[in-house]
């Protein structure tokens, strides 16, 4: 048919581009012969390059997962960190106000059991 008239003007060149490709080295008179299964496909080149790029996209998976523990810890360490400073400022606080409450008593005291002026004044513009 058409495509085999095609087929048989057809030169094989090689090389990577187009303007690089040139005709291949004849060990014969120059006419090639390929099996076109060989040709098409080569299965056992196809698994090759799928499993490498299985091994690849399984190295990546493995380094993310590697960096996710990483952070995990990190955030930990830092949550630890947060939650550490959180009690001290409440020990601080609660320590502040034990101290204003023991100025109060002392004040109470020295004063013979009568309120501070100010706290006096207060209470009578209440």
């Amino acid at each position: 048919g058409h495509f085999s008239e095609y087929a048989a003007s057809a030169e094989l060149l090689v090389g990577e581009t187009r303007k690089t490709a040139v005709r291949p080295l004849a060990i014969t008179d120059g006419i090639i012969c390929c099996d076109q299964a060989v040709q098409c496909c080569n299965p056992e080149a196809i698994l090759e390059e799928v499993l490498e790029r299985l091994q690849t996209e399984l190295k990546r998976a493995e380094d993310a997962e590697e960096r996710c523990k990483a952070a995990v810890v990190e955030l930990r360490w830092k949550d630890e960190s947060v939650q550490s400073l959180m009690r001290q400022v409440k020990l601080a606080r609660q320590q502040e106000q034990e101290e204003k409450q023991a100025q109060r008593n002392a004040e109470m005291k020295g004063s013979g059991g009568q309120p501070p002026q100010d706290q006096q004044d207060r209470e009578v513009a209440e």
